[in-house]
């Protein structure tokens, strides 16, 4: 079933999970640690009482906020939190007691569920390798038991009710990013390292707006925002719903207090590839007239909000000279280009000293400023070692550094699966539709994006959030064929 309202989202919805959102933080501004224990009560009792539908909007909650109060130095991190609240062990804990129901029996199902347990083993004998065992190798995967747990559970227009919560969690991020840029709120703290060893690092003006997703994760924060603009772009053209499309471009506007520079050049070849996407289905015939002025106010917006947070952070010309000196490096040294040579640096180190750690990389957390990671970028020529875009760091080097090109490719060989899954599905609704079309695009320019900059990980709330939002498309569509 489809809803087929004026606005093509349920406000009201929409509405309602803002305010619990907005509740949650000022409970942990208010009580601080004491969050921890009161999270925990919440799901176990939720849990208990199977009100599964609360308990699954609950964690998303959870994963929205937690960061924010590590961050803002509301709760200490400490074993005893990481417990009290994780959320993807709650989400390892939901998997677990929905799988004694009679859930994940479908083909598909088995199959993930396998790959995945062949992953965690991956990646547990890298941790051993590198005599290190940590039982938090189970809590890797959460985006996928996001997507199982989304899929199987029964809650009628789940996808609809996933849809509003991600719009709810992006306006979150864009009024939050605002606060910190305008230092309404303090900006977010982590403990970093240099070369001499760890410090408390406080973001200044430059990089203070990363929403909720923590300290220094502005790149997630803008990324989340793109790719939620485009979903919502997706709907709109499928429904041909004006509104749909004006409430995604909104939060383009995020870019004009987060410092992002990857995430635009990223989103703006992203929705070109979409379009492209649009014209092959044949999704484009008789709406050339809605999709085109939404592409050229979509880079205007994009243009302007740029090009406020530049100006208000005095660094319009350092930006612009940044751009043109890193690309002419990349182009005119293509060779030497950080985020390839990365790659051919570790392993030409472990072909010299452990050929074994090809395999299984240096082990989980140990690939760091102060360590390895330091050295490795050490090794870029200086042309290269200018900017962020020019230099080897990358998610994808981080994830092959530390568990090896075993673990990298188990990563990818999970979300091609998915991806393969989805593309097999004949959708029958209007979501189902849009996604089809979305969907590919989003994921394979996240790949793109790690590849250029390391802000986002394979088990970042990036992942878990889209493919809760993969796994709710898929499971109504199933339950619509099955019940015609």
């Amino acid at each position: 079933m489809t809803r087929k309202t004026k606005w093509g989202l349920n406000v009201k919805n929409i509405g309602i999970n803002v305010s619990l959102i907005a509740s949650y933080l000022l409970f942990g501004y208010i009580f601080r640690d004491f969050i921890a224990i009161f999270s925990s009560i919440i799901f176990i009792f939720l849990l208990i009482t199977k009100k599964t539908e609360y308990l699954l909007l609950f964690l998303g909650i959870v994963f929205c906020c937690v960061n924010f109060f590590v961050g803002q130095n509301y709760i200490q991190e400490s074993t005893l939190t990481k417990v009290l609240i994780n959320p993807k062990l709650f989400l390892f804990i939901v998997l677990i007691a929905k799988s004694r129901v009679g859930w994940y029996v479908r083909r598909f199902d088995k199959m993930l569920l396998a790959w995945t347990f062949i992953h965690i083993t991956i990646v547990t004998l890298s941790d051993v390798y590198n005599d290190k065992i940590n039982l938090n190798v189970l809590l890797q995967p959460a985006a996928v038991y996001a997507f199982l747990i989304l899929r199987n559970i029964h809650i009628e227009n789940k996808t609809g009710k996933v849809i509003d919560f991600l719009v709810a969690v992006g306006i979150i991020q864009i009024v939050i990013s605002f606060m910190q840029f305008s230092e309404i709120i303090d900006a977010p703290m982590t403990i970093m390292e240099d070369g001499e060893g760890y410090f408390l690092w406080t973001a200044g003006l430059d990089d203070a707006a990363s929403g909720t997703f923590g300290a220094a994760c502005s790149s997630l924060t803008s990324w989340f925002c793109s790719a939620l603009f485009l979903t919502l772009l997706a709907i709109g053209i499928t429904i041909s719903n004006h509104i749909t499309v004006w409430i995604g471009l909104f939060f383009l506007m995020h870019y004009a207090f987060i410092d992002s520079k990857t995430a635009l050049g990223v989103s703006i070849a992203m929705t070109v590839f979409f379009i492209i996407r649009l014209i092959r289905k044949g999704n484009l015939k008789h709406r050339y007239y809605f999709v085109i002025p939404t592409v050229i106010i979509g880079i205007a917006i994009m243009s302007y909000a740029i090009d406020k947070y530049y100006t208000s952070i005095g660094t319009k010309e350092d930006y612009k000279e940044l751009v043109t000196k890193s690309i002419s490096g990349v182009t005119q040294h293509y060779k030497e280009w950080g985020k390839i040579v990365g790659f051919v640096n570790i392993t030409e180190e472990h072909l010299r000293e452990d050929p074994m750690k090809i395999l299984l990389g240096y082990g989980r957390g140990n690939y760091r400023y102060n360590g390895n990671m330091g050295r490795i970028e050490a090794m870029d020529t200086p042309v290269m070692q200018y900017s962020n875009f020019t230099r080897s760091r990358s998610s994808l080097i981080s994830s092959y550094a530390q568990i090896g090109i075993c673990g990298l490719i188990s990563n990818i060989f999970l979300l091609i699966l998915v991806i393969r899954y989805i593309k097999s599905m004949k959708f029958h609704t209007y979501y189902g539709a849009s996604f089809l079309i979305v969907f590919p695009v989003i994921i394979i320019s996240t790949i793109i994006f790690m590849f250029l900059y390391s802000g986002i990980q394979f088990n970042d709330i990036f992942f878990v959030y889209f493919l809760c939002l993969a796994g709710s498309v898929c499971g109504d569509e199933l339950n619509r064929a099955k019940a015609f």
